[in-house]
Order: structure tokens, then sequence, then C-alpha cells
């Protein structure tokens, strides 16, 4: 089964207060993942709390509850692994 290997920030605003929600969805189901801020209020990271199964796709969506944005990519594991 393919599962999400690793979450990759793209971009992010500064701003963000506290640490955004992460939700993750696609053909699988299980992934969770939290985000991380600096000083500046900006994502420098996300970490897989569970890498969830079943996923040939996933969407990453970054919520706020101001306006500040982000968004990342989600690297999914070929069958068999990474090499």
């Amino acid at each position: 089964m393919k599962s999400i290997s690793f979450l990759v920030v793209e971009s992010s605003t500064t701003g963000f207060t506290s640490a955004p929600a992460v939700t993750i969805t696609g053909d699988g189901s299980g992934a969770t993942a939290t985000s991380t801020i600096d000083a500046n209020g900006t994502v420098t990271g996300i970490t897989l709390t569970n890498r969830g199964s079943g996923y040939s796709y996933a969407t990453i969506t970054i919520t706020a509850e101001d306006e500040s944005t982000a968004t990342a990519r989600a690297i999914i594991s070929p069958i068999g692994g990474h090499g």
C-alpha cells in the first residue's frame, strides 16, 4: 500500500499567530499532520503524525483563522518504497 512519505512546505506568508491546522485529503486514508511556525509567524515545517495508506494522490490544506496562507505538497512513496 502506498503511504505519504513526507510533506513539503512550498510557500507561506508571515503572520500566523499559532500553528495552523493541516488537513490531508486524497484517495487514501488515515494520514494526519501538524504544522510548526517560526517567530515571524511563517509555516516552516509540517510533521507527519500518521503516514496513512492507500494514497496515489493527496491534497494538503493549511487552515488559519486569519488571512495568512501557506501551501504544501505530499511526497507519496511508490510501491516498494523509495529505493
